[in-house]
């Protein structure tokens, strides 16, 4: 399942990336696109690119998500609350898309709450994560959404990828 949603728009992932990283998942899944009725014409622009997608965005109760997302084999999210759900209902794994608005506050999760839970973080949060002391230069920079991720960022989609491939291997090609 990949969820586009998020309250604000600059915690959005491109269309472009979400494109890339679809031709990357393996034929052996089905890519479904699911959010709410605000990410219809995203949903559609990533259709363009990755015409293969189950479209239900906009068209699903919050009872239907859930066993959408209970039925996934994996879940890539944006920082919204669809991951959290995805731990309460013990699912995985979980990779989150993230431009470091929440670091600190919702993320990383503790190992011990949920080990199938992956954040992974735009290039130049993760550059500044590998410093001394960057993990509180990053809280300082970057929190209340001062990345957007709505403006593409080349080699974003392959990290996601690897990511991937380091959880489960038959995820990607």
């Amino acid at each position: 399942m990949f969820f586009l949603g998020a309250s604000e728009p600059q915690r959005k992932w491109s269309f472009k990336s979400w494109v890339e990283l679809a031709l990357k998942i393996s034929p052996d899944f089905q890519i479904v696109l699911c959010g709410s009725k605000g990410e219809i014409n995203e949903a559609q622009e990533i259709m363009l690119g990755f015409p293969k997608a189950l479209n239900l965005v906009g068209q699903t109760t919050f009872t239907e998500l859930l066993h959408i997302l209970s039925q996934s084999s994996f879940i890539i999210s944006l920082e919204t609350a669809i991951p959290h759900f995805a731990v309460a209902l013990g699912l995985g794994p979980i990779f989150v898309i993230s431009n470091a608005n929440s670091l600190g506050r919702f993320e990383p999760y503790p190992e011990y709450i949920q080990a199938n839970y992956h954040v992974i973080y735009h290039p130049k949060v993760e550059a500044l994560l590998a410093t001394p002391h960057g993990f509180g230069r990053c809280m300082e920079i970057y929190t209340g959404n001062r990345l957007d991720l709505r403006i593409y960022c080349p080699g974003f989609s392959e990290k996601v990828a690897e990511k991937m491939r380091a959880v489960d291997r038959r995820l990607v090609r």
